[in-house]
């Protein structure tokens, strides 16, 4: 319609005022006969025009209603002039209806002046105008444009309404999908990034931000690799990116060595891909990155293995490749005879055939859907209608030498349903094909092998590159063991084609399975997580979804029994539920907020969860992590570096109060050897050293405690120890409490102290029974037992065969408070007590690499079994120890003693010991004095006491310092904290003894003696 309805409505109008002027202009001049008749003229055509313009008003009525979008033709007022049936349906009504309403009524009073706004303004500028309104619950996007007559004037507003509402839902699950998008990519291990054409990095996921010790992943936004990376490691990423942008290739699984953070050298594979704008141009680049170190290693052991595996086949094979070439060389002069005799008229009319048939065969072909299927088709459909006697299809894998084939005619013509695996030709045609950028065929002459790589017979092979429009994925070989049928370059040319179909629908079937894969493995990754991933309304905490792990934390079987059936509101408090809202209506997202859940079966589990708000949506998402285990490991670490800190404190108070009872011990000794000396003195310093003594046991229970003591290990028997322990023990305690024996006699040895043993026993028994009120029973039993792989991992120690020493008594008993805390050093419960005899025990079994287990119950007694290693050989007899010589009998000599010692009080000491038994004794307390006294004099040292903690050099650089010096001179070590390891090391490396501060005259003395004694002589025999 060349004009519009308005315009004709418009022009009808004018008309019908012309005719009724005409009309009575005529009346008044009716006298005037010609001028009427022309008058009457005029009026016939103005009907007739009139009629036109009726008759294009209908016709415009009807292509309104012919139309299937709602259109609507309104007055300045909003009165609709015409309207099509899809507007009326729209408003609800017929189109009869509709015609002279008001439009505005159809909306609510705010869009009703909205909308009369916009048509005002349509009539006032003759512009278009857009808004939105909103109809039956549906989004409408309006566009209200003028009607002008041909005067120019708007006489009428066109309005044409779009629906938005699928448009506007669409986006919305867009931004929630992609939102779960990004959540799953930042929880995967690999390293995936997104860069610009300048190198700068657009997104990365969490993985590369810890990689790269990045508190956030946003901190790496905006930077290049020469800000978070090694310079030259920089470089080389941004040569490889600039040739992929350049060149517009991507690099797909490229592998490369790189040292991490640590300076270790590791493999990676790499993927870096292109992305373009609309228009092709490239704006950057994103990436993959994963680490192969462990499959690069072992394909190096198996490369080996394979090359030494080569090297002896092909010493033992020379004289075989020998005759095999000759009856190569014979067969291609016998196959080259016979191939001058072949027509090509014969081989033309065949190639035109069997290139039909390929087309049949390719159409086909392409309906499969899987790789199997296809190769499995396509053998046997090329060996019956493309006349080839045996085809293969044989696919690369990741190892070099090694290709895998689905189907393929065996020697005897059969299809072969199954997979088969060779290696890779070495021929020069089958390399070449191998490393072909498309797909040619090469015809070679000679053995022909079975799917084992044996040799069945001998004839002529084509293999041909299968190209994927990539890379060459594998290779198509034909030959002609049954039927001996000459294989020409047209069988080239045709199973060149035939491998360039099979490429392009690899490739296809690859692409939709690989589609298919990514589906399941999202699919896969959202079910198995081991984190709960859930959806939940904000208005009530109603579940809307959940995978299976978040269904398990909260104690049902199925995620359909939580989806609309179970709200947060059962397992979350209000006030933790309510802090949890108003922290994701602050942030807008939550990450590791923890809390505490309560289930339905009255347990409490710590998680930690991570939730992102949609307000407008109306939920919120997010995943949960089920934190109980590692509260419970993080509480065990806080207690153990408690005790650590405790007991290394315990160790430096000792070793300090040692060299001070050894001042003690030692002078008191002296002294006691006047023999002048009255009684009473006598006596008051035996009490002097009986005091000393007893700190020097109290020392003893510290160093037990921080180190477990220097132990002197032996085949023991637990037995014995328990027996001698209960024999004093009966004297000391009241006779209303029973201590029932009960000794396995078959018990195994263990390796042990036997005095720390001692020590371990008196201490469970004496804890006993001050726990028991008389009348009373205590029972110390022993027994072998097996340790399971379950306790060994819970309590970190070797399964296998442990020797049990259990004491249990019916006393107070223990709280579940109390029991955490009894092995502390100076906790107790008794008023007058040290707090140090558990904490003594619990480090000298730890040392013994052994177990004490606790069970105790408040009001109902304690039982506490130590675990200990049994040992593989019997225990020794034990050493019947003979009384102590008196101190005016300590061996005596004559030889050169160095004693070195940071403690001046403790070096006059022991010159004060040694001098009165005639040996010479100089004493150092400095290394460097020390050391420069040894470099003058070292011929005339024949001993050497050496003390471990010295300030300035450690006890083994000093050591190797007077080994360097004097390697004469047998070296004894001398500490007040025990040092086990150093002095084994030591021990290994020539020291010859070790005394713990404190020492009697006769131990010092008896020590000296013996070491001076043992020395080798000039011909390196032990002097008498």
């Amino acid at each position: 319609m060349s004009r519009s309805q308005e315009e004709l409505l418009a022009e009808i109008d004018a008309l019908r005022h012309r005719v009724q002027a005409l009309e009575g202009e005529r009346e008044r001049n009716s006298g005037l006969a010609d001028k009427n008749l022309r008058l009457g003229q005029e009026i016939e055509d103005i009907k007739r025009s009139d009629r036109d313009l009726h008759a294009q008003a209908e016709i415009g009525q009807a292509l309104l209603n012919s139309t299937t979008n709602p259109a609507i033709l309104l007055e300045a007022d909003g009165t609709i002039v015409a309207l099509s049936r899809a507007a009326a349906t729209r408003l609800g009504g017929a189109v009869e209806d509709m015609v002279g309403t008001i439009i505005f009524r159809f909306f609510s009073p705010e869009l009703s002046e909205m909308h009369k706004a916009c048509v005002q303004e349509v009539f006032d500028t003759g512009q278009q105008v857009q808004c939105q309104a909103e109809q039956a619950g549906r989004l409408f996007d309006c566009h209200i444009c003028p009607v002008f007559n041909r005067q120019g004037q708007v006489v009428r507003a066109a309005v044409f309404p779009i629906d938005m509402t699928e448009h506007k839902l669409f986006q919305e699950t867009l931004a929630t999908e992609r939102s779960l998008l990004e959540m799953v990519v930042d929880n995967l291990p690999e390293f995936i990034f997104a860069k610009d054409s300048q190198g700068r990095f657009l997104f990365v996921n969490q993985a590369v931000a810890n990689y790269f010790q990045y508190a956030s992943k946003e901190d790496i936004y905006g930077k290049t690799d020469f800000d978070i990376m090694d310079q030259g490691w920089a470089r080389f990423h941004a040569e490889e990116e600039k040739e992929i942008l350049t060149k517009n290739r991507p690099m797909i699984n490229r592998e490369y060595q790189a040292p991490d953070l640590a300076g270790r050298v590791r493999w990676y594979l790499s993927t870096k891909i292109p992305w373009y704008d609309p228009h092709g141009r490239a704006l950057g680049l994103v990436g993959l990155n994963y680490e192969i170190t462990e499959r690069k290693e072992a394909e190096e052991t198996l490369r080996k293995a394979h090359e030494e595996l080569e090297r002896r086949v092909a010493e033992r094979t020379a004289e075989l490749r020998e005759t095999n070439e000759k009856l190569r060389q014979e067969i291609a002069e016998r196959a080259m005879i016979e191939a001058a005799l072949r027509r090509s008229e014969e081989a033309e009319r065949r190639f035109h055939a069997q290139l039909t048939a390929l087309l049949e065969i390719s159409i086909d072909l392409s309906e499969a859907e899987e790789i199997d299927d296809l190769c499995r088709n396509a053998v046997e459909q090329g060996h019956r209608r493309l006349a080839f006697d045996r085809l293969g299809i044989w696919f690369t894998t990741d190892q070099p030498q090694v290709m895998v084939g689905s189907y393929a005619i065996d020697e005897h013509g059969r299809l072969c349903d199954e997979c088969h695996v060779l290696r890779v030709d070495q021929r020069e045609d089958v390399q070449a094909c191998l490393h072909s950028t498309r797909p040619i065929a090469f015809r070679t002459e000679g053995l022909l092998h079975d799917l084992q790589g044996r040799a069945v017979g001998e004839g002529i092979r084509i293999v041909a590159a299968i190209w994927d429009g990539q890379k060459t994925i594998g290779y198509l070989s034909g030959d002609n063991l049954l039927t001996r049928r000459e294989l020409t370059e047209r069988d080239g040319e045709l199973l060149a084609l035939y491998a360039s179909v099979l490429g392009h629908l690899c490739a296809r079937i690859r692409a939709e399975n690989a589609m298919r894969e990514s589906e399941e493995q999202y699919r896969t990754l959202y079910e198995t997580a081991i984190v709960g991933f859930w959806r939940t309304r904000i208005k009530d905490g109603l579940f809307l979804k959940c995978n299976r792990t978040m269904a398990g934390l909260l104690g049902f079987g199925d995620p359909s029994e939580v989806v609309n059936t179970v709200s947060t509101l059962a397992f979350y408090s209000i006030e933790q539920r309510q802090d949890f809202l108003e922290q994701l209506a602050k942030h807008g997202e939550v990450n590791g907020y923890e809390t505490r859940l309560h289930l339905g079966d009255g347990r409490d589990i710590d998680t930690a969860m991570s939730a992102r708000l949609y307000s407008e949506q109306g939920y919120i998402e997010g995943v949960t992590l089920d934190i109980t285990e590692n509260k419970r490991l993080q509480q065990q670490l806080i207690q153990s570096q408690k005790l650590e800190s405790i007991g290394t404190l315990a160790g430096g108070i000792a070793h300090d109060f040692n060299n001070l009872l050894a001042v003690i011990i030692g002078n008191a000794s002296v002294l006691s050897r006047w023999p002048s000396l009255p009684d009473k003195v006598r006596d008051a310093l035996k009490d002097i050293v009986d005091a000393a003594e007893r700190g020097a046991g109290l020392t003893h229970q510290l160093l037990a405690y921080a180190r477990g003591g220097l132990q002197k290990p032996a085949p023991t028997d637990l037995n014995h120890v328990v027996k001698s322990v209960l024999q004093i023990f009966r004297r000391a305690t009241s006779p209303q409490i029973e201590l029932v024996r009960q000794l396995d006699a078959d018990l195994p040895a263990i390796v042990a102290d036997p005095i720390q043993i001692e020590q371990v026993t008196m201490n469970l028994c004496l804890n006993a029974v001050q726990a028991s009120t008389a009348p009373s029973v205590i029972a110390i039993s022993t027994y072998a037992a097996r340790l399971d792989e379950q306790l060994a991992v819970a309590w970190k120690r070797s399964p296998g065969l442990y020797v049990c020493l259990r004491v249990e008594d019916h006393g107070c008993g223990m709280d579940a408070a109390t029991v955490q805390r009894i092995f502390e050093p100076f906790f107790t419960t008794k008023s007058n007590g040290r707090g140090m005899g558990l904490s003594a025990t619990h480090g000298i079994v730890e040392s013994h690499r052994g177990h004490i287990e606790v069970d105790s119950r408040l009001g109902q007694g304690t039982t506490m079994t130590v675990w200990l290693p049994a040992a593989s050989q019997p225990a020794q007899e034990p050493a019947t120890v003979a009384a102590e010589v008196g101190a005016m009998h300590a061996p005596r000599g004559s030889e050169t003693i160095l004693f070195i010692d940071d403690d001046p009080a403790v070096a006059k000491t022991v010159e004060r010991i040694l001098s009165p038994l005639g040996y010479i004794v100089i004493t150092h307390t400095d290394t460097e004095e020390a050391t420069a006294f040894l470099n003058s004099n070292n011929e005339d040292i024949e001993l050497i006491l050496l003390d471990l903690n010295m300030p300035k050099h450690s006890g083994i650089e000093m050591y190797r310092r007077i080994a360097n010096r004097c390697p004469h001179a047998p070296v004894i070590l001398v500490s007040g904290f025990d040092q086990p390891e150093v002095v084994d090391k030591l021990r290994q490396e020539g020291a010859v003894d070790f005394l713990q501060k404190p020492f009697s005259i006769v131990n010092l003395a008896t020590v000296i003696r013996r070491v001076l004694d043992e020395r080798p002589t000039s011909e390196g025999e032990l002097e008498s």
